[in-house]
C-alpha cells in the first residue's frame, strides 16, 4: 500500500527519507541536525539545575531542546536555505499532504528540530509525553497530518518512542531507525511521545493541516520570515507558519 492508504486505514505510515528524497538530501539535513544536537546550546540543558514542578516543566519544555523555537520562547526568523523548510515545502510532501486531505491543498503550520533529553524513569510525564489528541482534530481524521523524520535510532522503550492506541486494547510502538520517516494523523489515535530513559532522541516535525477543516484561527503562526525567505517563500500557497507582515 501506498503511505497515503496506510495512513486512511491504520492513522500511520512507515517510509524512508531516501524513499523521497535523494541521499544528498538526507547528507544535509543529517549534518545540519547532528551539528545542531551536539552544540553546547543544547547539551547545556542536557541536565537541568534542579527539579522543577511538573507546571514549570510544561511551560519550558525541560525536557526537551528546539531548534528553531528556543529556551527563550522568542519568535525565529526563518531563513530562506534552511534544508528543512525546503524539504517541508517540497512538491513531495506537499502533494501527499494533498492527496491524504482528499485533494484539499495543504497548509504547513510548523517545523522544527527536537531534541529530547535523557530523563529519570521516576520524571512525571508532561505536556505531550503524555496521552492526548491534537486538540485542532476535535476528533476527526484528515485534519492534520505530522511527518517526523529521525536523526538518531528509536530502536527502545528509552529512546522515546512515539506510542498510540489503536483501539482501547491495542497499543502500537513506533519503532524508528535514523532516516525513518513516520507519517501520523495525531487527531486519530491517543499518542505520547518523546520520553527518553536510556538515550535521547533527535527528530524533525512537519506539521500540515487540512484548511478547509481547521480554522486558521486555530493555528497561531509562530514565526517570521527574513526579509530573503520572504522573497522567495512568502507567497507560497502552503506557507501558513509565518506572520503575513508589511
Amino acid at each position: 500500500m501506498s503511505v497515503v492508504e496506510e495512513l486512511r486505514e491504520q492513522g500511520y505510515a512507515y517510509a524512508s527519507i531516501t524513499d523521497f528524497f535523494p541521499y544528498e538530501t538526507w547528507e544535509t539535513l543529517s549534518w545540519t541536525a547532528d551539528e545542531w544536537a551536539a552544540s553546547d546550546v543544547v547539551q547545556e540543558h542536557a541536565q537541568p539545575s534542579g527539579p522543577l514542578s511538573a507546571l514549570d516543566a510544561m511551560a519550558s519544555k525541560t525536557w526537551m531542546a528546539r531548534r528553531l523555537h528556543g529556551f527563550d520562547e522568542e519568535d525565529y526568523a526563518y531563513d530562506v536555505d534552511d534544508p528543512f523548510l525546503e524539504v517541508g515545502l517540497s512538491p513531495t510532501f506537499i502533494d501527499l499532504a494533498q492527496e491524504y486531505f482528499h485533494g484539499t491543498p495543504p497548509r504547513l503550520a510548523y517545523y522544527d528540530l527536537w531534541h529530547n533529553f535523557v530523563m529519570p524513569e521516576t520524571e512525571a510525564r508532561v505536556g505531550s509525553l503524555q496521552w492526548h489528541r491534537d486538540a485542532e482534530a476535535n476528533g476527526h481524521q484528515d485534519r492534520i497530518l505530522k511527518v517526523f523524520l529521525y536523526f538518531t535510532d528509536v530502536d527502545e522503550e528509552g529512546a522515546g518512542p512515539l506510542e498510540m492506541f489503536l483501539s482501547p486494547s491495542q497499543k502500537l510502538i513506533c519503532w524508528r531507525p535514523r532516516g525513518g520517516l513516520l507519517f501520523i494523523d495525531t487527531g486519530k489515535h491517543l499518542h505520547r511521545g518523546g520520553f527518553c530513559t536510556t538515550k535521547p532522541r533527535t527528530l524533525c516535525i512537519w506539521y500540515y493541516f487540512n484548511p478547509s477543516l481547521v480554522p486558521f484561527n486555530q493555528l497561531v503562526p509562530r514565526y517570521t520570515l527574513t526579509a530573503e525567505a520572504k522573497k522567495q517563500h512568502g507567497n507560497h500557497s502552503a506557507l501558513h507558519l509565518a506572520r503575513r507582515e508589511s
